[in-house]
């Protein structure tokens, strides 16, 4: 107990108080009769000041020998900067024991995008396929018949910042393994086991969110009457589900003449990962590439060089193998075939 006399000038009756510390961590030591900011006689701190339980912090000098004053903004000062460095301790303290499992989220993930005043959220550096970080940032090969509309719409949509965004958010893993998935365009979230996660072979062997997102979508269709859940799915019903909107594309066809076909190319070239995406349909020529005449077949357009005059696309069948054309070519293939295959520009006003 320390106890605190009248002083000198008689402002101050009786004062006691309980020290919080004791033995070789008290704050205070010796003979006190001294109240921060009022003048008086005394001891107001000897040695160091030390926080009790916890190692490591080290040690801060208040002052030593006698006081005849003091500021009571510089105590609370220092004392602000003891209960900064306590909190940051303990926050890395509590960092150090959180407990980890195979399927959790990248160490470097970006932080969920919630607003529409943020940056998209950017994809880590050392994105692997079999750990969740929600993105579509590695290779993927399509395993089932069917889902090719689903795996490029969503690649290539994915690419956008509205996509990435999308798509990020809508990932939520569990601590068993096992994830939530709420897309934007759905009112409610469907859950996916870490056995249904993990499974290859089923949507696309490679990035694991494809497969999650795969997996949500079928259940979302199945429940909304599509008897064949996430095949055969068009471009609109799939972008709608990611991104929550509807009659946000613009598709060009062999109705359209080959200046308009190449001059939407040329205009949505420097958007494409940004705010536009292109996917189209078509046919499978020799060695996995487009060919128009055909609707069988959906492909993902990565880049168009407007200088080369070329368009990269991938095929789901293995989006590591990068495909080009030019863009003159497609568009004289697309109207040669007015029938046939549809160029689905996303983010198209």
């Amino acid at each position: 107990m320390i106890n605190y006399p009248v002083g000198s000038n008689g402002l101050y009756s009786p004062y006691q108080q309980q020290s919080p510390y004791t033995g070789n961590a008290a704050i205070y030591s010796g003979a006190m009769d001294f109240i921060p900011g009022i003048t008086g006689t005394g001891s107001l701190a000897t040695d160091t000041v030390q926080v009790p339980g916890l190692n490591g912090i080290g040690t801060s000098t208040l002052g030593t020998g006698t006081s005849a004053s003091a500021s009571t903004t510089q105590i609370l000062s220092m004392l602000v900067t003891l209960i900064q460095t306590l909190i940051q301790s303990l926050t890395q303290q509590g960092k150090s024991n959180q407990n980890t499992n195979a399927f959790d989220l990248a160490p470097n993930q970006a932080p969920k995008d919630t607003t529409n005043n943020q940056e998209a959220p950017v994809p880590p550096t050392n994105a692997k396929a079999n750990i969740s970080d929600g993105f579509i940032d590695t290779d993927t090969k399509q395993q089932g018949q069917g889902d090719c509309v689903f795996l490029s719409v969503t690649r290539s949509i994915g690419q956008t910042d509205q996509g990435r965004t999308a798509i990020h958010n809508a990932i939520t893993p569990n601590k068993d393994g096992s994830f939530e998935v709420k897309f934007a365009g759905s009112d409610k979230s469907y859950h996916v086991t870490a056995d249904e996660a993990k499974k290859q072979g089923q949507w696309a062997n490679g990035d694991i969110d494809m497969q999650i997102l795969g997996t949500a979508a079928d259940k979302y269709f199945k429940e909304h009457g599509q008897s064949n859940g996430v095949n055969g799915q068009s471009f609109t019903s799939i972008s709608k589900l990611i991104t929550g909107d509807s009659n946000h594309s613009v598709a060009y066809t062999g109705r359209n003449s080959v200046d308009e076909i190449k001059k939407a190319l040329i205009n949505a070239a420097p958007d494409i990962g940004k705010t536009k995406s292109i996917a189209i349909s078509g046919g499978v020529a020799e060695g996995g590439n487009w060919k128009a005449k055909d609707t069988a077949h959906e492909f993902a357009v990565e880049s168009i060089d407007t200088k080369t005059g070329t368009i990269t696309y991938t095929n789901p069948w293995d989006t590591s193998t990068k495909r080009t054309i030019s863009i003159d070519d497609m568009a004289k293939q697309l109207v040669a075939d007015p029938n046939g295959s549809t160029i689905d520009i996303y983010g198209a006003k």
